[in-house]
């Protein structure tokens, strides 16, 4: 409950509020004795899918509280729970018709990855694989490498802005 509260009074600000999942139940992963580069069993994308929309409808629906994005924490190197591109596509796929079922507005963001490097290539691996360019917004990722080459800060605004997308670090 505290972190819906805390939630009502970012959205008082009139913030854009993203929630990230860090962290699933043992039962939906592979490895449950891993604390990082947790792997969600794949037969269980429908079922993750629906706690991550049921989630969504309970903080709209008891709490006032519209969340515009929704992300996985920095998947391609498994922070927590790890995904890759095509992986977290089946996912967002997955979440699609429940986002749409339940009147959700809330999009994913695009990649969210650890660093600047290899950002564009996972978000392109994400797109390669599923019609979700529908379910995204704002490219994303975190800036743990934040001495990386010029080079790969102008592909990362380039591949976002072909995609019609905002850039977010």
């Amino acid at each position: 409950e505290a972190t819906f509260l805390l939630l009502q009074e970012m959205q008082a600000y009139d913030l854009e509020i993203v929630a990230t999942f860090w962290n699933v139940p043992d039962w939906m992963v592979l490895n449950p004795e891993n604390h990082t580069d947790r792997l969600v069993d794949w037969e269980l994308y429908d079922e993750l899918a629906e706690c991550i929309t049921t989630w969504l409808v309970m903080a709209r629906d008891e709490y006032g509280i519209e969340i515009e994005y929704v992300s996985v924490n920095e998947p391609n190197i498994g922070a927590d729970v790890g995904f890759m591109g095509r992986e977290l596509t089946d996912l967002i796929e997955a979440s699609g018709p429940l986002f749409k079922k339940n009147k959700l507005e809330t999009r994913w963001l695009l990649a969210d990855t650890s660093n600047a490097a290899g950002s564009s290539g996972f978000a392109t691996a994400m797109l390669r694989n599923g019609d979700i360019l529908d379910l995204t917004g704002p490219f994303a990722f975190h800036s743990w490498d934040w001495d990386a080459a010029d080079e790969t800060y102008t592909q990362i605004r380039e591949y976002a802005w072909s995609l019609g997308r905002p850039v977010w670090c």
